[in-house]
């Protein structure tokens, strides 16, 4: 019998984002299959956001991790 293993990091529920989303829905269609199946959760790095993600705040006291997606 084969084993599959699938990568949907951030997929545990519909989120509204749709790539993530898009990820939620297969990982609920491959379960609804008879397979023997593997879902892997990937970390994300702090490293991952490069330089642009640290905005200092306005009085000084640290920064802000800003993110590029809606609210």
């Amino acid at each position: 019998m084969k084993h599959y293993v699938s990568r949907s990091g951030g997929a545990e529920r519909h989120s509204g984002v749709p790539h993530l989303d898009a990820r939620w829905q297969v990982k609920e269609h491959s379960r609804s299959l008879d397979l023997s199946l593997t879902i892997a959760r990937h970390a994300y790095f702090f490293e991952n956001f490069g330089g642009w993600a640290l905005q200092p705040q306005e009085d000084g006291a640290g920064y802000t991790l800003a993110m590029p997606l809606p609210p």
